[in-house]
């Protein structure tokens, strides 16, 4: 009976850790519920993604100014961001890996959050997974999906 209740109560431990992410402060870990995350959806105007599949090693950067709204009217901050091609001979798909930061310039919020995320070439879509931040954005965990038509559409989802 005490090993049917040790791992009923292992059990319960791993699925509420399932459902909910965690974040590190001063060396302690905490469960974030759902109330500490924002979703935000913000703009860019620049150029395509590239169409060509970088040789390995190389690298291709950009920055492209973020915006509250869809008339690229209220700047709030940039995405920088560089890539490292794979080469089609380790990934046929031309699969880039790359580094975002996402500088924001406004009010309370104002700081950087980072990610990691891999590019397939000729994708409309990736994801960038936050993996931390500083400022406003500090403990930042969660997933920016870009979507590329004439412009960029950023749909944060964020924890802190």
């Amino acid at each position: 009976m005490k090993v049917l209740a040790t791992t009923l109560a292992l059990l319960l431990s791993f699925t509420m850790t399932l459902g909910a992410t965690t974040s590190k402060k001063n060396g302690l870990r905490k469960l974030v519920s759902a109330t500490d995350c924002t979703t935000m959806t913000l703009y860019g105007e620049g150029d395509a993604p590239t169409g060509a599949a970088l040789k390995a090693g190389e690298i291709v950067t950009m920055v492209v100014p973020l915006y509250s709204d869809t008339t690229l009217a209220t700047e709030v901050g940039e995405w920088e961001t560089y890539c490292v091609g794979l080469g089609v001979d380790q990934d046929p798909a031309g699969g880039q890996i790359c580094t975002s930061i996402f500088v924001f310039e406004d009010g309370d919020k104002e700081g950087e959050m980072s990610g990691t995320s891999v590019y397939d070439v000729g994708g409309k879509e990736m994801s960038i997974i936050v993996t931390g931040g500083t400022g406003g954005h500090a403990d930042a965990s969660g997933e920016v999906v870009v979507t590329y038509n004439t412009t960029y559409s950023l749909a944060f989802s964020v924890c802190y």
